[in-house]
């Protein structure tokens, strides 16, 4: 074996706080993966909303000028972009062309931590794994300082519920960036990396008719 005592010298360590979680959104600019929106507002059509609706089920039926459609309102605190950079990229580009190439944002909910924390009152242990990130249907992320937040107030930390997922047009996002919807901070890799993977292997996950198993006399 080598006498490791006369290798080269090892670099200096790095203090933590050079290893950054977060960047200010810019705006305007493009939409980034990973980044928080606030006050992002759905709307979803009621029971009666849908049956209204299903009477002109495609484009080739003749639907009136006006038709009543119910919908209700939900509203998201806090999102975070999971759509791919890429595809994100290719859109804004498209879009300055007239054009578009991704039809809708995949989004996550997230919620404050005091929020998430009412959830699990009477599940303490649950709740210290959950903020260790070994739980995964969640994903913990750290408060964002006011520095490293566009609107300069900063953020609480935050937990995704990667349960509460959905999707909104790509227009109709933009658009609502003039109208309400707040651009707040992103995160930077590996923290983005690392989230998105937690966040497709809970979606990836594979359902068994029943256990492997264990133990030989147990065997068929």
């Amino acid at each position: 074996m080598g006498d490791l005592a006369g290798g080269p010298p090892l670099p200096a360590p790095v203090p933590e706080e050079e290893f950054a979680v977060y960047i200010a959104s810019v705006h305007p600019g493009r939409l980034w993966q990973g980044e928080i929106l606030e006050n992002v507002p759905q709307w979803k059509l009621t029971q009666e909303g849908i049956t209204a609706s299903a009477a002109y089920p495609g484009p080739d039926h003749q639907v009136p000028e006006q038709i009543a459609i119910e919908v209700m309102p939900i509203d998201h605190h806090f999102v975070i972009l999971i759509s791919q950079d890429c595809d994100l990229v290719q859109d804004f580009d498209a879009r300055a062309a007239g054009d578009e190439s991704l039809l809708n944002l995949f989004l996550c909910d997230a919620f404050p931590e005091q929020e998430a924390h009412a959830r699990f009152q009477n599940l303490p242990d649950r709740w210290q794994k959950l903020k260790r990130n070994q739980m995964d249907r969640y994903q913990f992320l750290q408060a964002v300082t006011p520095a490293q937040d566009l609107q300069g107030h900063g953020l609480p930390a935050l937990v995704m519920d990667f349960k509460d997922s959905f999707t909104l047009p790509t227009e109709e996002v933009y658009e609502r960036l003039a109208l309400g919807t707040s651009r707040r901070a992103r995160l930077l890799s590996p923290y983005l990396e690392h989230m998105i993977h937690r966040l497709h292997s809970f979606h990836s996950r594979v359902a068994l008719p029943k256990d492997h198993k264990t133990g030989a006399g147990e065997a068929q």
